[in-house]
């Protein structure tokens, strides 16, 4: 738990397995969409999901998304009312894909992204939330999030556009290998 100095605010992480059994999320069919699907599933569904590759995917932009947060209407910042998975994209190449399990006194759910390469580390750390934040508190709780961050792992910075971004999607997980080596399209 974190607190943010002088503020009331608390940052509730999830704890071991049974801390929060379920948890929402929203889910967007593709890019160009902006019309979510909000799901409730057990954590371990969630898990699962997330980390379990795309098939048959043509090209990086037909790659289902989702976002950690539920909307009330179409896909926005204003129409975001609750955030239940802190979100840290990493992309900068300098703390490797194994930091997930710095936050081994969370329930984690961690995966590489698209872009990810043995050379350059590219991965996304989810950690479920105790209790929901409401999206008008976002901007504050992302400043205790990025402060978790820098004390748990000390290097390396999770994109903090990403972070503060309330509305923010992220691809689900996949991987060029997984494309279809027959689609002339493919953009590899």
């Amino acid at each position: 738990m974190l607190k943010l100095k002088n503020q009331q605010l608390i940052l509730q992480f999830t704890y071991g397995v049974y801390k929060v059994n379920e948890s929402f999320l929203s889910l967007i069919p593709h890019l160009k969409s902006n019309k979510p699907q909000t799901l409730k599933r057990p954590i371990h569904i969630i898990a699962q999901s997330l980390t379990t590759p795309i098939k048959g995917i043509a090209h990086k932009n037909d790659i289902p998304l989702w976002s950690p947060t539920v909307f009330n209407g179409n896909r926005s910042g204003a129409n975001a009312i609750q955030v239940f998975h802190l979100v840290y994209d990493v992309d900068d190449g300098i703390a490797p894909f194994s930091t997930w399990r710095l936050f081994s006194d969370h329930y984690v759910i961690a995966h590489t992204s698209f872009s990810h390469k043995p050379e350059h580390h590219k991965y996304r750390i989810i950690i479920p939330l105790a209790l929901s934040i409401p999206a008008s508190d976002w901007s504050r709780a992302c400043i205790a999030a990025k402060e978790h961050w820098d004390n748990t792992v000390y290097r390396g910075e999770p994109d903090n556009k990403a972070l503060k971004d309330v509305a923010r999607i992220y691809y689900r997980y996949a991987h060029k290998s997984q494309l279809d080596k027959n689609d002339p399209k493919q953009d590899i």
